[in-house]
């Protein structure tokens, strides 16, 4: 599913935060495990994942800036049965992007401590926020197939104005 935001301008100040929100059509979905938010720099895109993430119990943030993430053994170590996101901030390609596939397609995910597999617990919602255009995104099938796509449009973000 492709939606298209138009971000016109976030304002805040030390007590409230205000993301005016243009869509284009009113749309309703259900996020079954993955949200990728994509579009040009400073267009909110983090702001809104961390949002979103605040509407849920509990999330677990991974920078995607991070070169090889993943394949630290301990990347979820910090992950409990109450996260229900892992929020990937910032991926900058599609293999990293490629690697989330995994924690979407099982039930479950195991969680390592002290070296050794320790925990099997549900698989939470994976949302990501991204700077690949909506193009890239849309031409993998494997993305297509596991995460909803929202591009986000607009103004800038600039603190203090």
């Amino acid at each position: 599913m492709l939606l298209q935001l138009q971000t016109a301008g976030v304002y805040h100040n030390k007590n409230s935060l205000t993301i005016p929100i243009e869509m284009k059509e009113s749309y309703e979905f259900h996020v079954q495990k993955g949200l990728i938010l994509c579009g040009d720099p400073c267009t909110g895109k983090s702001l809104i994942a961390k949002f979103i993430g605040e509407l849920l119990p509990k999330r677990l943030e991974i920078n995607g800036r991070t070169k090889n993430v993943f394949d630290d053994p301990f990347v979820f170590s910090g992950l409990t049965e109450e996260h229900k996101a892992i929020l990937i901030d910032d991926v900058q390609d599609i293999e990293l992007l490629a690697q989330t596939f995994s924690i979407m397609s099982n039930d479950s995910i195991v969680v390592r401590r002290h070296g050794k597999p320790s925990i099997y617990i549900p698989s939470p919602r994976v949302i990501v926020t991204t700077e690949m255009s909506i193009e890239s995104l849309m031409a993998d099938p494997r993305v297509m197939r596991r995460y909803h796509i929202v591009e986000l449009k607009g103004c800038n973000y600039s603190q203090g104005q």
